[in-house]
């Protein structure tokens, strides 16, 4: 039997689904005149369309308490192997997202900002961001890995105050996949300081995808640029920038929050998990509809479109000008 909340998160992932699944339709039918390379889009649409299917299939949640942190499946796939496999897909595709979103800003960044690095991305350079990227990932997935290890240590008394600050229907937590540790226990040291470390990492990944965001919007409100590759260019960076924002502003709760209540060793209340439970559903629902205003492209074809007109206007009239003084 599952509980209101995870019903409702279920219907909430399915919902997001259908909306993921509707944006990759538009984007099909969307001339590629339109949108320039369809390449971004299909990326992003894709990797939302797999978010929404395996977070509505596991519906995960995290909760801690008195230094012990679980974080549990409890969809419709959420035990057996099955759920733990979906439990570390949830868990590090946030992660996945978040650099796909700072590689294509940083691309976008050196070709439009710093043309004269982008040998970087030519021959054998290219395997350094390659490597960045791997590097950054390799250290997530060691702290999942940790998790895995040390999962068996958590005694069945703090298994069952877990279960009750989850909350869970069933009222045991050992019947749902779940990684998790208490930092308190020996020898468990190592995976406390790796959950602070990775927390840092991401919030640093965040800042950097925001401040080369900014740097690219500015550069593409330059004079120097074609109205066409404006219009192109504004299209796509508004679409990773307003879910680079959807990103930073609904995840707090996992990335920041729950690692916070670990370190002081709180219990997560349950307006808390609810709370960050919902966000994360309304992060899945938020990103399909942003895909669907980009490419219909309204907002920001008629910005430079006015930017356009501006600019021949300008032109016109000094060019009256002129002629009036050379007559």
């Amino acid at each position: 039997m599952q509980d209101a909340l995870t019903i409702g998160v279920e219907a909430l992932g399915i919902a997001a689904l259908i909306l993921n699944l509707y944006a990759l339709q538009m984007l099909t039918r969307t001339c590629q005149e339109k949108v320039g390379s369809r390449k971004p889009y299909l990326i992003m649409t894709v990797l939302n369309v797999l978010k929404a299917l395996l977070f509505a299939l596991s519906a995960p949640r995290a909760v801690t308490h008195e230094h012990c942190i679980v974080y549990i499946a409890t969809g419709i796939v959420s035990s057996n192997i099955d759920g733990l496999l979906l439990l570390l897909f949830n868990y590090t595709e946030m992660l996945l997202y978040l650099l796909t979103i700072l590689n294509s800003f940083l691309y976008k960044y050196i070709v439009l900002c710093r043309p004269r690095y982008y040998f970087i991305y030519q021959s054998f350079w290219v395997t350094a961001p390659g490597l960045a990227n791997f590097v950054i990932v390799l250290n997530w997935l060691s702290g999942v890995v940790l998790q895995l290890l040390f999962r068996g240590e958590l005694d069945k008394a703090e298994l069952q105050k877990l279960s009750a600050t989850a909350r869970l229907a069933e009222g045991n937590i050992e019947k749902n996949s779940f990684l998790g540790f208490c930092s308190q226990d020996e020898g468990n040291w190592t995976q406390y300081i790796m959950l602070i470390e990775t927390s840092i990492t991401t919030s640093i990944l965040f800042i950097i995808a925001l401040h080369l965001a900014h740097q690219v919007k500015k550069k593409l409100k330059e004079p120097t640029l074609s109205s066409r590759t404006q219009e192109l260019q504004n299209r796509l960076s508004n679409m990773l920038h307003a879910q680079a924002l959807n990103l930073a502003v609904l995840l707090p709760g996992p990335l920041l929050l729950q690692p916070l209540f670990l370190i002081c060793g709180l219990t997560t209340p349950a307006s808390l998990v609810f709370l960050v439970t919902i966000s994360i559903s309304i992060f899945h629902m938020v990103n399909p509809i942003i895909t669907i205003i980009s490419l219909t492209g309204a907002p920001f074809t008629k910005k430079v479109s006015q930017s356009t007109t501006t600019i021949v206007v300008q032109t016109d009239a000094n060019t009256f000008n002129k002629n009036k003084r050379n007559l």
